[in-house]
């Protein structure tokens, strides 16, 4: 524990053994305004800009352009052994249009390890695929609260 500009900084590094309460204390100091979550690992999903985003069956949701009826898929944003492991069966919205190459792409990986990588791509490529891809994983992807969405989100 460190305390620095009047904030107290926590680091849990070992295993807890009661997760749940953890969670519940944590969770209602977070709605309080007491705590606040600092991990790069943790981001929100926009999910009215996947629903609203996912309504042409025929364009990509990643790469925007139209998919050949042979090279249609569906992805999964969150990975299905993601949401396997946490006891999810089924996430509403999860699935979304994908031609076969960024399906291929993407793979397994999160949403936010996936834009690293299209940036690495797009830095290495200049292709300008990967930066229609990066344009869509930027507006799908945000850090903080919901009162950030349209305005002042903090993209990494």
């Amino acid at each position: 524990m460190e305390e620095k500009d009047g904030w107290l900084y926590v680091t849990v590094t070992k295993w807890v053994w009661d997760k749940a309460n953890l969670h519940r204390i944590l969770s209602t100091l977070k709605e309080q305004g007491v705590v606040h979550f600092r991990d790069r690992g943790y981001f929100n999903i926009d999910w009215d800009f996947v629903i609203e985003h996912s309504r042409n069956k025929e364009v990509c949701f990643f790469c925007r352009l139209l998919m050949l009826p042979n090279k249609k898929t569906k992805d999964h944003l969150i990975p299905s052994m993601v949401l396997k492991a946490y006891g999810i069966s089924n996430l509403p919205n999860n699935k979304v249009p994908c031609c076969y190459d960024c399906n291929q792409e993407k793979a397994y990986l999160m949403p936010d390890v996936f834009r690293r990588l299209v940036r690495l791509k797009l830095h290495e490529t200049g292709d300008r695929r990967y930066e229609e891809i990066l344009i869509t994983l930027n507006r799908l992807i945000y850090y903080g609260t919901n009162e950030d969405i349209g305005g002042g989100k903090e993209v990494h």
